[in-house]
């Protein structure tokens, strides 16, 4: 489903908005009351919007839920963890009061990694500490992805070997956009979702969100065409 013509600020309202109903909704369709949920969050312009406003959401929902909500991010910059250029960035200030540390699943940093491999290596573990079922991850809520003017989500670029590898997550030394050391969740960890919300807002974006929303064309080219869901939302 594709809803056109947002602002970033009317895209940052609905992903706020479908966080806290879809939330809700699998907290009351849940087999037990204390079932775990996870929700993948996202790093760019609109995506860090959305993570400014989380504590909105976490005040939005009942406190016994709200203990239960794990938070990840789908990407995030190997540097110095308490660097502006980390899409964790200033979380814990951000929800303050609902900040829940065991909760908040951040990737490791430069200060307590080797190398970039062994920090994607340590995310890849915290992950399948929460695996669902038959899958090696957890059964995410809601992932939110910002969708880059070449196609790409997450730290998953065009024409990477990456996009092929059926890995919890990697590490990338290379990233074509700084800075060049990245962990990211592969393809298939990012499809274990519930609802994915896209948000590819602005001019910037155009070219991008047509060849995404086209009838064919190559994971390849633009890799969100990879990004599979049981619902998938793109705000734009």
């Amino acid at each position: 489903m594709i809803i056109s013509h947002l602002t970033a600020e009317q895209c940052v309202e609905q992903a706020l908005a479908i966080l806290i109903t879809h939330l809700t909704s699998a907290d009351r369709d849940a087999p037990e009351p204390d079932a775990l949920h996870h929700i993948v969050l996202t790093g760019g312009g609109v995506g860090m919007m959305v993570t400014s406003r989380l504590k909105e959401v976490a005040n939005a929902l009942p406190p016994r839920l709200w203990a239960h909500v794990h938070i990840w991010w789908g990407d995030e910059r190997f540097v110095s963890v308490n660097s502006e250029l980390r899409n964790d960035h200033d979380v814990e200030k951000l929800l303050g009061d609902f900040y829940i540390a065991e909760n908040v699943h951040r990737a490791p940093s430069t200060e307590n990694c080797n190398n970039v491999y062994e920090a994607a290596q340590i995310y890849a573990n915290d992950l399948a500490r929460f695996a669902s079922g038959t899958l090696s991850t957890p059964q995410f809520d809601v992932v939110l992805l910002g969708l880059g003017p070449d196609g790409h989500v997450a730290s998953l670029f065009p024409h990477s070997s990456l996009l092929t590898d059926t890995g919890i997550c990697f590490g990338l030394e290379n990233s074509p956009k700084p800075p060049p050391q990245r962990i990211t969740m592969s393809l298939s960890t990012l499809n274990c979702s519930s609802i994915t919300v896209i948000l590819a807002s602005g001019p910037a974006k155009d070219q991008a969100r047509q060849r995404l929303a086209a009838r064919i064309g190559s994971i390849q080219e633009t890799p969100a065409r990879g990004i599979s869901a049981r619902e998938i939302l793109i705000l734009g």
